[in-house]
């Protein structure tokens, strides 16, 4: 659950010591959440490919916006030529209850303060405001997947008011905006639409996380049929991470934004 991609910042970082050549290749930084770690559910990001770029994935499990703004130097002190930003579902899930399954959870991993609504906002405005000063040439920002696929549930009612910030703060920020929420409820209506016995989210389900990864890792089970097995999913896995028809929709949004 917590391995790191070989392509990760640390790994690069340690690159630019022992190959100088690469300090003057173009670099794709995507910085974010587990949901590009890959660590749980599709391991969409392996996939993503440039002819004459480097690919860097600085996705963490578990941060939130203000864990991305405390990374924000050191991604800043590289030379890169794109970064590719998605982060608020930790702090949506963060600010949607309180307890281990909410709020709490993200304290004792180190946030000062339980993620908000209005702190996303604020550190958001911040890193996207950090990049466009820091002349980074190509900046993309993408709305956050659903939480559960009950569309009016009271979870993706949350998560809409945070996706509204998000495309907000890309117009004010000139960066480019990439809708990969609607692209995911688009990619459920073709597929008939969410599964009548698929439940709302209500908070975050480790146990869910756990026997996926133990059905996966040990059993070679697809994320495709732990999605369903876990909850009738078909985008996700837990109501919060990707099965490979949701990595197939984030790759096919990111592939078409960077080979553009």
């Amino acid at each position: 659950m917590f391995q790191k991609p070989q392509n990760n910042l640390e790994n690069y970082k340690a690159s630019l010591v022992t190959n100088k050549n690469n300090n003057n290749k173009p670099s794709i930084l995507f910085l974010g959440d587990s949901i590009f770690q890959g660590a749980i559910g599709a391991s969409w990001m392996s996939r993503i490919k440039h002819s004459n770029k480097q690919i860097i994935n600085a996705g963490n499990n578990g941060d939130t916006s203000w864990n991305i703004k405390q990374r924000l130097d050191v991604i800043l002190s590289l030379k890169l030529d794109t970064v590719i930003l998605m982060v608020g579902t930790n702090d949506a899930m963060g600010s949607f209850r309180d307890g281990y399954s909410g709020g709490d959870l993200y304290v004792m991993l180190g946030n000062p303060i339980k993620p908000t609504i209005e702190l996303h906002q604020t550190n958001l405005k911040f890193i996207l405001n950090a990049l466009k000063e820091n002349g980074i040439k190509n900046r993309a920002v993408l709305t956050i997947p659903p939480l559960g696929e009950v569309f009016d549930s009271k979870a993706n009612l949350h998560v809409t008011q945070i996706n509204q910030n998000i495309i907000q703060l890309a117009k004010e920020t000139d960066t480019k905006l990439l809708d990969f929420n609607a692209a995911i409820w688009k990619a459920i209506e073709k597929h008939g639409g969410a599964h009548k016995d698929t439940k709302e989210f209500t908070g975050i389900g480790y146990r869910e996380q756990t026997v996926g990864c133990l059905l996966h890792n040990v059993f070679g089970w697809n994320w495709n049929d732990i999605g369903e097995y876990n909850n009738h999913l078909l985008m996700l896995i837990d109501n919060c991470h990707l099965s490979n028809r949701g990595g197939d929709v984030l790759y096919d949004l990111v592939n078409t934004y960077i080979t553009r």
